[in-house]
């Protein structure tokens, strides 16, 4: 269920970007996106998690800041960024907590026949799952480990250096051995992935 609204909001969200703008035919904007700028972008999303150490976790809202470099003669950014995401527990009246470090490799789809700039991205960093445990010793219980990530996207420009970005986002986790209360459980470590949809709006300065 909650795959399918996402994938509804995707493609929605693309579909109203590539309606054709009367204003935007006769105004075409001096596109920074071809030059060598740095790139601020804040987003808003939805995702959930899914494998082992999603078990029993629905989705939930967060935000990412990213920091990104944009290279004049090919057409990547580069950067870095961090998230926080809050997922609710299916049946608990509780809920997880997900903080990303993370770097990135952005490949643009550069086209002289459209102002929007589709985009596939690269990701891999660092991630931290955190909750308290409802039941029984009610101990802090949190896991960390390595986090890869795919994302397709769209930047969307909407004045000379800002854009609107639509974005899908898949990543694995391999997560480490669970440490309650600063003591570490061996052997608890697992693995999963989240699937989620961001939209934000990106800045553009030199």
């Amino acid at each position: 269920m909650h795959c399918r609204l996402i994938l509804l909001l995707v493609g929605a969200s693309l579909s109203m970007a590539a309606l054709p703008s009367d204003a935007a035919g006769q105004n075409r904007f001096n596109d920074p996106r071809r030059e060598s700028l740095f790139a601020i972008e804040a987003t808003l999303g939805y995702s959930f998690l899914t494998g082992a150490i999603g078990d029993s976790v629905s989705g939930g809202l967060g935000g990412e800041l990213l920091l990104a470099h944009q290279i004049v003669s090919i057409p990547l950014r580069l950067g870095i960024g961090g998230g926080y995401h809050r997922l609710a527990f299916d049946d608990e009246d509780q809920s997880l907590g997900k903080l990303s470090l993370f770097g990135f490799l952005t490949y643009l789809l550069y086209s002289d026949e459209s102002e929007m700039t589709p985009y596939v991205q690269g990701r891999a960093g660092w991630t931290r799952l955190s909750w308290t445990e409802a039941r029984g010793t009610g101990r802090d219980v949190s896991r960390s480990g390595l986090e890869i990530g795919a994302a397709v996207g769209v930047d969307i420009p909407v004045a000379e250096r800002v854009s609107i970005d639509v974005v899908g986002l898949f990543t694995w986790i391999s997560a480490g051995d669970r440490e309650a209360d600063g003591d570490t459980l061996p052997s608890t470590d697992e693995t999963g992935s989240t699937f989620g949809i961001r939209a934000g709006v990106i800045f553009f300065t030199n």
